[in-house]
């Protein structure tokens, strides 16, 4: 066990009681305190394996507690899951035993602990990212990712030159669902003849990790004419990125009947050397999107940013704004709001990514028509698919 303290002097009393009581009692801990700053109200991030610097929600997550520190002046102590004889002691009852008045933990992985939790100490307040718990005293951060799924269907068919588009999903599960849904809602919004091709890798929960699947039906997809691929699969994703990197065109001889090239919205945009070479002729590229996190590097095949590239973009999770806003409240004293915490278009908590690997991509147009898209959908002006 390794512990790392970067505390002040006012904190690093109760954490050694903390660490010394949970070591005396069987449990490991490895509490990690992240600012010098100081709070009469210890606030406590609960991480989930990974880490903060896993390109995902925990490092979000991370992201939000460091604006916090920055903004509000709190004292944040993170907790990262210990693997001990076989089993992971996850947070959120050690840093509630630590003193912590308000605990908020990443993923559903911490769901079942965040309760128990929640169960032994009715006086700390409990939230949980991505799942939503049980007790009067815990809260779940949602995200709207109906929502997301919308605005990467919408920017799907703005950016496909076949009119074909087409969604990758993992376990196929209501949730998920609602996810394909929701993007072939975004599709029609704008695009009313576009078609969109689905397929799911399987029923158990072994297809959010299966990237052979997913290169296997992403290539089908190709096959019947889809440019732009939506993911939602998880580490599936990866065969996803793999079969669009390794196609990156679709040739207008190999299109299926009834298939034609509506546009070439990118033909201005630089290629590389192997693009050129392999997608001669009348072709246009392929792309991949994603979900929950950045993935638009993956789609540099060439390593140059100025290149085309191949991931479209992502829907984001904005977690640092929904963790963000929970300690901010927390701290202004705001009454307790238990039950689902909802972040969607509207409250910033949905986004899509925009780097430099994908700036050539998302035009000033229609950078101006997603805002526009985003405060219609925000503000319930635009009719979503129904939870199924």
């Amino acid at each position: 066990m390794m512990i790392q303290m970067k505390a002040s002097s006012a904190f690093l009393g109760l954490i050694v009681l903390a660490v010394s009581v949970a070591l005396a009692q069987g449990t490991p801990s490895a509490v990690l305190p992240n600012s010098h700053s100081n709070t009469s109200s210890p606030i406590g991030l609960a991480l989930d394996l990974g880490g903060k610097n896993d390109g995902g929600l925990n490092q979000s997550a991370w992201d939000g507690v460091q604006r916090a520190e920055r903004e509000l002046g709190v004292h944040v102590q993170v907790f990262s899951p210990v693997a001990v004889s076989g089993r992971v002691v996850r947070g959120a009852e050690p840093l509630a035993k630590s003193g912590a008045a308000l605990v908020i933990a990443v993923g559903d992985a911490n769901t079942d602990t965040l309760q128990k939790a929640a169960a032994r100490y009715p006086a700390t307040k409990f939230a949980l990212v991505d799942d939503l718990p049980t007790g009067a005293n815990t809260a779940g951060l949602i995200f709207s990712e109906t929502e997301g799924a919308f605005l990467m269907g919408y920017i799907a068919a703005a950016s496909s030159s076949t009119g074909v588009l087409g969604f990758v999903g993992g376990q196929d599960v209501p949730s998920l669902r609602e996810q394909e849904a929701g993007y072939a809602a975004g599709v029609h919004f704008l695009c009313p003849k576009c078609k969109v091709m689905a397929s799911y890798i399987g029923s158990t929960s072994a297809a959010w990790n299966n990237p052979a699947a997913a290169q296997r039906l992403s290539a089908a997809l190709q096959a019947h004419g889809a440019d732009v691929i939506f993911a939602a699969a998880g580490k599936s994703t990866a065969g996803v990125v793999k079969q669009v990197n390794t196609s990156q065109c679709l040739n207008a001889s190999a299109l299926p009947a009834g298939v034609h090239f509506l546009a070439d919205p990118f033909a201005r945009v630089p290629r590389s050397a192997a693009y050129r070479k392999a997608c001669g002729g009348e072709a246009r590229p392929t792309f991949f999107m994603a979900t929950d996190t950045n993935h638009n590097a993956l789609g540099d095949d060439d390593g140059n940013a100025a290149t085309l590239n191949h991931g479209l973009t992502s829907s984001l999770y904005r977690v640092d704004n929904a963790v963000y806003s929970v300690i901010r409240d927390f701290v202004k004293g705001k009454p307790w709001q238990p039950g689902q915490l909802g972040f969607g278009l509207k409250n910033n908590g949905i986004t899509y990514a925009l780097d430099k690997y994908n700036r050539a991509l998302i035009s000033p147009k229609l950078e101006r028509r997603l805002k526009q898209v985003q405060q219609l959908v925000g503000n319930g002006l635009v009719k979503l698919p129904a939870k199924q």
